[in-house]
């Protein structure tokens, strides 16, 4: 009678039978083709031309659920693998260094003749190979296995489809990790469900995480082996045409909350309401953007978007308690808790992305930020993090960048102190170190301010100045070393690349390098002489910094360049190429970011966004955007707030790329800047465009950064 309880519970796994019917209503569309038809989720999936992964995925989820190849690339998949081991669970998307995740690694594959299994790789058939939101699904092995992949906020969903009659096995491995693996325990229940625990390396191996899971097969196996203390093996007899699938749940928690999120998890109903759940919330979400271009404009900007939505992950959407990385359960009390940082990378474009389209999902992502300081709050991971995770400096700009856009889930007064005690711990021992923190170090002023802290406002505000010195040492006056990747002891990149990151203090900038003529004749210089790396962060603001200095239309001639033509890149990450790459920065296929381009959790795909709109924002902390050509005819925004934004242009800024005039609201602008409130006011934002340049737009009322 339990078994028979168990098979009832179980039967929403399937694809047929007892599934619940989807209470999701469809998305009404203005269009007959849906926007989730253009994501591509294999854009940026070859080599390390983005370290990309199709895998299965929800806005915000915790579980990305697909395939792991061969050679450890960072988020676990390389395109050009035509082999593969198996699908995991959890990874990290695009970032550098060594990723993290790939746990929980799962397969099916017949019985060989001798009875015996191996965990070898297996040929991927790349024709059958498809992913879209949501979904992942491929032909595999000699036998010919389909196997399919869906989600839901807190687990994964597979279907395998056995095309001949015979002895099969799941193979279940949990030492698979892209870094570094530590432990992991498990237990197996007559009915075949796995409870289990796995702890393996963050990214950089920087710290530890620990998932638990709860993994529930559609049928009872016939025997359960163990090949070793970390892998086993479910044993069925399948007819041909049988579907086995798997359900799995996980959390920080324990194997009970992995349980429980698959069960909640398990509402929706089966695999197809489940996969159809995902895409309708897909759907929803990238609805918030609607475009006029061409089918491959709009499949490299819809598959860019959908990336901004995979980070960071909400850990209480299925069950309401999590683990912070001090390694203490929490319950969740007024807002869901989200966790999977890399805030080194995505402070500049991604989040800033976020809260002009999703200001209540960064009301709470800045919440469990800002609660990051009561729970032990590193630079990088700690050893107890709950899920894989990158970096946090930077947080405070972050939260100052929020606050100042009206997103305020969190209290100011209570987390200064925090903020001074991470500010003193901060490295400032290379100039690179030194501009960063002087930036973090205005964000603390800035917000002391807004807290009514006039005595930290000023002593911060005078600590933010201290970069100056360092400044006029290394990076006043460019030599033939100012040219060298990794020159006196930058982390990543050139003297060259670094001498303009100085967002908050770009006037001080100005005057020192004797005004703003002087100022955009040294920029143009970097430019002509290709010193400038659109493959890494440091300098990908330096295209917009000509709008703060006079000189918009040299801004609007490198984007058009940038987006459409091909251009010259000298520089990886860590060295520089004898012979450049010359190419279209941003394409529609595997290969479709530079080499080396790290996406590094959608800050390159949300500065492609951005920049398609005809936004940027070149001073994360300040609620204001720099404007320049929009790269399409027409942009809808539709605003949570009930609002609606329409950017337009009177011609195709392919062949016309430069402004003429800008009106909003029918009010005549020539300022090359917006406030974060003009956009969510909404209206319209046309743009009147040239072949040649207008050399004054943008000259009035040049928007100042300073220190104060």
């Amino acid at each position: 009678m339990a078994y028979q309880l168990v098979c009832l519970l179980l039967c929403s796994i399937l694809l047929i039978g007892c599934a619940k019917e989807n209470t999701q209503q469809p998305v009404k569309m203005q269009n007959k083709v849906q926007i989730t038809s253009y994501i591509d989720p294999f854009i940026g999936t070859a080599g390390d031309h983005g370290q990309l992964h199709p895998a299965a995925s929800m806005p915000f989820g915790m579980v990305q659920l697909g395939p792991e190849t061969p050679g450890r690339p960072h988020s676990g998949y390389d395109y050009y693998s035509t082999e593969f081991l198996g699908f995991s669970h959890l990874r990290t998307d695009g970032v550098g260094c060594r990723g993290s995740g790939g746990s929980v690694l799962t397969r099916a594959d017949y019985i060989n003749d001798d009875k015996s299994m191996s965990f070898s790789p297996v040929k991927l058939d790349k024709t059958s190979e498809q992913a879209t939101a949501g979904y992942y699904s491929v032909v595999y092995g000699q036998d010919k296995i389909l196997a399919e992949m869906t989600v839901s906020p807190a687990s994964g969903w597979q279907i395998y489809q056995f095309p001949k009659a015979g002895e099969v096995v799941i193979s279940v491995d949990l030492t698979n990790a892209h870094h570094k693996f530590y432990e992991a325990d498990y237990q197996v229940s007559d009915s075949g469900e796995v409870n289990g625990r796995v702890r393996a390396a963050t990214v950089c191996d920087l710290g530890k995480f620990q998932t638990y899971f709860n993994l529930m097969p559609s049928q009872k196996p016939q025997k359960v082996s163990q090949v070793d203390q970390h892998k086993f093996l479910l044993h069925y007899s399948v007819q041909a045409g049988k579907k086995i699938a798997l359900h799995t749940g996980f959390s920080a928690v324990s194997t009970n909350t992995a349980k429980e999120a698959r069960l909640t998890d398990a509402n929706i109903g089966g695999f197809t309401q489940a996969k159809q759940h995902a895409k309708n919330l897909w759907e929803q979400l990238l609805s918030k953007v609607h475009i006029e271009a061409d089918d491959e404009t709009k499949k490299i900007f819809y598959s860019h978007l959908y990336r901004v939505y995979l980070s960071p992950s909400n850990l209480t959407r299925s069950t309401n308690t999590y683990r912070a990385p001090d390694n203490k359960v929490y319950s969740k009390t007024d807002s869901d808790y989200y966790y999977g940082w890399s805030i080194w990378d995505n402070f500049r474009t991604q989040l800033p992305l976020l809260t002009i389209l999703e200001p209540s999902k960064m009301q709470e992502i800045t919440a469990s930020l800002a609660k990051l300081y009561t729970q032990n709050k590193q630079n990088w991971a700690t050893q107890n993090a709950p899920l894989p995770s990158v970096r946090t400096e930077h947080s405070a700009i972050v939260l100052l960048d929020a606050w100042q856009k009206g997103i305020r889930g969190f209290d100011l007064a209570p987390l200064l102190p925090y903020l001074v005690q991470e500010s003193a711990k901060m490295p400032r021992k290379s100039p690179d170190q030194i501009l960063e923190a002087a930036y973090g170090d205005w964000a603390i002023a800035k917000l002391a301010k807004l807290a009514g802290d006039e005595k930290l406002y000023q002593q911060f505000l005078s600590k933010a100045a201290q970069y100056r010195d360092i400044w006029r040492d290394k990076f006043e006056v460019m030599t033939d070393q100012s040219d060298i990747m990794h020159g006196d002891g930058l982390y990543e990149g050139t003297l060259w690349q670094y001498r303009w990151f100085v967002p908050h203090d770009l006037s001080w900038i100005i005057n020192e390098l004797d005004g703003e003529r002087s100022f955009n004749n040294q920029l143009t210089l970097f430019f002509e002489r290709h010193l400038f790396n659109m493959a890494n962060q440091p300098d990908i603001q330096t295209p917009f910094l000509y709008n703060f200095t006079g000189e918009a239309w040299r801004t609007q001639k490198l984007i058009h360049e940038l987006i459409h033509t091909e251009t010259v890149h000298y520089y990886k990450t860590h060295e520089k190429r004898e012979t450049p790459v010359v190419r279209q920065v941003f394409q529609a296929k595997p290969e479709g970011m530079l080499p080396e381009m790290d996406n590094d959790a959608a800050t390159m795909s949300a500065w492609y966004v951005f920049t398609m709109m005809g936004l940027y924002p070149a001073v994360p902390g300040e609620a204001v955007y720099s404007l320049h050509t929009p790269q399409l005819n027409k942009i809808t925004l539709n605003l949570e707030n009930g609002n609606q934004l329409l950017i337009s242009t009177d011609k195709p800024p392919a062949d016309y790329p430069y402004i003429h005039s800008v009106e909003l609201n029918g009010q005549l602008i020539n300022r090359a800047w917006i406030t974060h409130e003009e956009i969510q006011n909404g209206g319209d934002l046309q743009f009147k465009l040239g072949a040649t340049a207008n050399l004054k737009w943008g000259q009035e009322h040049l928007y100042q950064t300073k220190l104060n």
